[in-house]
């Protein structure tokens, strides 16, 4: 059995994250987290800090009731919660999310930051809730899981390179369990506090671990360990992108998904046997 060592939501994917001793989970994951996304929209696509390196200069936090940003040049900006059904889909990955346009100063806000023409959408309340594509089915997986005990092992192969676990943009961290030992959760569950969760599958590591969390500098630095990394088996049984971490979802009925459950930093970590 293990322990929460850490917590964190990226209330704007691409933008800085908020750590946190405790918060609320709910069917889409933690309360907050990944609630707005940039979208291009002449594609209406979702524009991430891989296509923009300035987004990992944004502070961004949601406290329930509005979006704050704030930005060296762009300045601050609040957007209030906006409720209603949604009104556009934004493609995020591969799946089409149900979103509401946060408006014209945002627009503003970001294109600042950016450079070129965004718009900003906030997720809607019905896919927040977990209605809509099932949870275990979206491309961008509810919750990310690293463990430290394997983020002690990177660490350990090049302990030249300065690198915190931030850079692996997790929502949470987990240690009391062996290096890689994530690897084998997948299809298992875990209990998390009062919450239990379905880890679905390992997390494919992309180049932003290399990139500055602060500035969005690429420094080129942990990608560099990725060949040391265990691969991804892929359906054609070929080995694919190596893997840090697993995604996973928490678990809610029908009668439960408009409760939040908290969780907080110190639960216990248990491993299920199904």
């Amino acid at each position: 059995m293990g322990e929460v060592c850490a917590l964190a939501t990226y209330p704007l994917t691409g933008a800085r994250g908020v750590e946190h001793g405790g918060t609320l989970m709910g069917p889409a994951g933690i309360v907050g987290d990944h609630l707005y996304v940039a979208y291009d929209p002449t594609n209406l696509e979702r524009v991430s800090q891989k296509q923009v390196n300035e987004f990992a200069q944004i502070d961004a936090t949601y406290n329930g009731d509005a979006l704050c940003l704030h930005h060296e040049t762009a300045g601050s900006l609040t957007l209030p919660y906006i409720g209603g059904p949604a009104t556009l889909s934004v493609v995020e990955f591969t799946d089409p999310t149900p979103c509401i346009d946060a408006g014209d100063e945002a627009e503003a806000f970001l294109s600042e930051v950016a450079h070129r023409h965004l718009r900003l959408a906030q997720k809607g309340q019905d896919w927040t809730n977990g209605h809509g594509l099932s949870t275990l089915k979206r491309a961008n997986a509810p919750l990310h899981i690293i463990n430290s005990d394997t983020l002690a092992a990177l660490q350990a192969m090049n302990p030249e390179l300065d690198f915190g676990a931030n850079r692996f943009r997790a929502n949470m961290q987990v240690n009391g369990f062996g290096a890689f030992e994530e690897n084998t959760w997948v299809g298992h569950l875990l209990r998390i506090g009062d919450t239990i969760i379905r880890v679905t599958r390992l997390t494919p590591r992309c180049p932003v671990p290399g990139r500055d969390p602060q500035t969005g500098k690429n420094l080129k630095d942990v990608p560099t360990l990725y060949p040391r990394l265990p691969k991804i088996l892929g359906p054609d049984g070929k080995l694919g992108k190596p893997a840090f971490g697993v995604y996973a979802v928490p678990i809610f009925d029908d009668k439960s998904r408009h409760q939040r459950r908290t969780i907080a930093v110190t639960d216990k970590v248990e491993l299920l046997t199904i």
